[in-house]
């Protein structure tokens, strides 16, 4: 199954490279520069820090990037 299926199908968290971790403040970052999204907009490129409250965050990131 895809990572686009298996998230439209609500899946996405029994595939083998999706991991769920908690964190205060994440640092996203790739080898190339990606758009980061909140709140469905696009809200700058990585390298971002990003600190949020508690349970109010879920991130999904494809490690191969």
């Amino acid at each position: 199954m895809t990572y686009g299926s298996a998230l439209r199908a609500q899946m996405q968290l029994g595939l083998s490279h999706v991991a769920v971790v908690r964190a205060r403040e994440v640092r996203l970052k790739s080898p190339r520069p990606r758009n980061v999204h909140a709140d469905d907009q696009v809200i700058g490129e990585t390298a971002q820090t990003v600190a949020v409250q508690p349970g109010a965050l879920k991130v999904l990131v494809d490690p191969r990037l």
